[in-house]
């Protein structure tokens, strides 16, 4: 009997949880010289690809990614400094900072938003990947949000791997 309870709440926990995506596709923008991955089961927002980048959704439409790419002046004011602040976030949860990229977590009343944020190619080029959550599907989608940031890469617009 306890083997055949397990089996059901494994079967249950397995069939709520939507959040471990076996396929993945690489989204890129040759201009600021990008790349992430997606799950190939999410959609482009439609009007939502311009040159800087680009908006997914999830197929419930209950989480959304937002990339995009921006040139920087070189040796100015640390762009890093303020990812997360503003009008996506009330306040910063956490923030993690290696060499050139950050991870940063923010709350913004029932949401809370992921930013992977990397300086690249010579300090020209900043990339943003955001993703928009209501709190309530932080672990359903947590697998999902690291493999996005994990994913995140950057290649100069001639081709040459820059920063990551």
């Amino acid at each position: 009997m306890k083997k055949y309870a397990l089996s059901l709440a494994l079967g249950a926990m397995v069939l709520a949880a939507p959040a471990a995506a076996e396929n993945w596709r690489t989204y890129s923008n040759d201009k600021y010289g990008y790349s992430f991955e997606a799950p190939t089961d999410w959609t482009v927002d439609a009007g939502s690809v311009d040159e800087y980048g680009l908006s997914l959704s999830s197929p419930d439409g209950t989480t959304a990614i937002k990339a995009d790419g921006q040139f920087i002046s070189p040796g100015g004011d640390d762009p890093l400094a303020d990812v997360g602040l503003g009008d996506d976030a009330d306040y910063v949860i956490s923030r993690q900072r290696s060499g050139n990229s950050t991870f940063v977590a923010g709350s913004n009343g029932d949401y809370i938003t992921y930013w992977k944020s990397v300086v690249s190619c010579g300090g020209t080029v900043l990339t943003n990947v955001k993703i928009n959550l209501p709190k309530k599907f932080k672990s359903r989608y947590a697998s999902i949000v690291q493999h996005i940031a994990d994913s995140v890469d950057t290649v100069d617009p001639r081709g040459n791997r820059c920063g990551r």
